[in-house]
């Protein structure tokens, strides 16, 4: 009886530590490997048109490879990611760094700012829309 009762109180004990324990969330990179197509662009406060066949897609291969596409231009390279920043090193040496806002399985929100001598700063947010449901 008592060997029992041991054997209870330690499965007790197993059950409830583990009870205790939370999901970890996925790695940043984890989660943002995917094909992703613009669905907002918020420059400086105002919601920007998404007229014309020009679409922005940016492509994260789990590999670190990625591909984006906006304004016409097509950029192509590494990326890397932590868990508030998104760096894109394009294969002709430019870098894009955008500050990651949010980020789950179907939307991704990203910030960018410009800098510039002759006008304010640039504040471009793009809101994202995962292209694929199962990543790459």
């Amino acid at each position: 009886m008592k060997k029992t009762i041991n054997i209870l109180f330690i499965m007790g004990l197993m059950i409830a530590s583990f009870a205790c324990v939370s999901p970890e969330d996925p790695e940043t990179s984890a989660l943002i490997s995917g094909r992703w197509t613009v669905n907002t662009i918020i420059v400086d406060r105002e919601v920007e048109g998404l007229g014309g066949t020009d679409v922005t897609s940016l492509i994260l291969e789990r590999d670190g490879i990625f591909v984006y596409r906006a304004g016409g231009r097509a950029w192509t390279g590494e990326w890397e990611a932590s868990e508030d920043t998104l760096t894109l090193n394009d294969v002709d040496g430019e870098t894009i760094d955008f500050t990651i806002v949010s980020v789950n399985q179907q939307r991704m929100h990203l910030l960018r700012v410009l800098n510039s001598n002759l006008l304010d700063n640039v504040e471009i947010r793009y809101v994202f829309t995962r292209a694929d449901f199962g990543g790459i």
